[in-house]
């Protein structure tokens, strides 16, 4: 066999190792249990998740991002806060450095419900982020101690899709 044979097909099986390993190195399919992000994504649902490292570093607000938590579980959650960032919620408005942030993805809730929703000013310190579910009476998020700030290195990436198996 000629050198050039030979690497070509080196360079072919090489090639297809990588068109095949990469896409298990940059995204991820979650599958998503619990309501905390509905009435966007719903329990049952799946995810796809871009994983790359230049997207983690680009995070903006409304991002809904996958976070592994130090106990090993994965949720997704909705970036609200940024380093930086003060937060905080009256009457289930959330605010953001003084201003009134628009959140269009969050149902409108009642009275009552709405102070149950309220949390004290809080600063968000560097490298860190916080999140939330869309659905706030029911999630577990930053507000909680059990969760709080979001580390930089605990963001496994962004959602880039959502989709259903079951429709009904």
């Amino acid at each position: 066999m000629s050198n050039k044979r030979k690497y070509t097909k080196i360079y072919g099986v090489a090639a297809l190792l990588l068109l095949f390993c990469l896409p298990f190195f940059t995204v991820s399919i979650y599958g998503i249990d619990g309501v905390s992000m509905e009435t966007t994504i719903y329990d049952g649902d799946y995810v796809l998740v871009n994983k790359l490292k230049y997207v983690r570093n680009d995070l903006r607000y409304t991002n809904i991002i996958a976070i592994k938590l130090e106990n090993g579980e994965k949720i997704v959650k909705r970036v609200v806060g940024m380093p930086g960032d003060t937060l905080k919620m009256e009457n289930g408005v959330l605010y953001r450095n003084g201003n009134v942030v628009n959140e269009a993805y969050i149902e409108h809730y009642t009275d009552e419900q709405k102070s149950l929703l309220n949390f004290n000013e809080y600063h968000i310190t560097s490298g860190y982020y916080f999140v939330m579910g869309d659905n706030r009476l029911n999630s577990v998020d930053s507000r909680n101690v059990s969760i709080g700030l979001i580390p930089k290195e605990d963001i496994i990436g962004r959602v880039i899709t959502q989709y259903t198996l079951n429709p009904n």
